[in-house]
């Protein structure tokens, strides 16, 4: 097994913990929407994603939680090693891939108006600084006036750099993240 599937499989068998993941979205997102989060109703998805053409892509790791509202959302992470320039396109994709698996498998009524958010984060635990947009339109060309714009995708990822981005309470050591990220 190659060293960079050594790190992948490890960091998988972590995240397989609800517990872990609940952590990684406290610890990294202060956003007050997470604060809504019921973390009770942590639930794995399937990581496999079938295309149309009956293509399989794997991600890392999917779940699905609900607000304390009943709102539901994925939380789709990628696990990197090395720095990937087309990872924003990579996620954009999976999160694509992810909403035709929820409704092939009727996880989401194809007549609902409203699908559930999928926050997209990418752990990075690499040496290397990460130079990659976490945009996918940074990586397009847009005319000079903007006609495009408006029907360009909108997708983004979450980076978050284990080595270099310092959690708001990396000193909390009732989080299993901040304790791995001090090894």
């Amino acid at each position: 097994m190659s060293r960079q599937r050594r790190y992948d499989a490890s960091y998988k068998s972590l995240f397989h913990s609800p517990l872990m993941v609940q952590h990684l979205i406290r610890c990294f997102c202060p956003d007050p929407v997470l604060y809504a989060i019921d973390f009770s109703t942590l639930a794995p998805l399937p990581n496999e994603l079938i295309t149309k053409a009956l293509g399989k892509r794997h991600t890392d790791c999917v779940w699905q939680v609900q607000t304390h509202t009943g709102q539901r959302m994925c939380v789709l992470i990628e696990f990197q090693r090395t720095p990937h320039p087309h990872m924003a396109l990579r996620t954009c994709v999976y999160s694509g891939l992810l909403y035709e698996t929820l409704l092939a498998h009727r996880l989401i009524p194809s007549e609902q108006s409203l699908w559930p958010p999928v926050l997209c984060i990418v752990l990075y635990h690499g040496d290397r600084h990460w130079h990659a947009s976490t945009r996918l339109h940074d990586r397009i060309w847009r005319p000079q006036r903007g006609l495009l714009t408006p029907a360009m995708l909108q997708h983004r990822h979450l980076l978050l750099d284990i080595n270099r981005d310092v959690p708001h309470n990396i000193s909390d050591l009732n989080n299993l993240v901040t304790i791995l990220m001090r090894f």
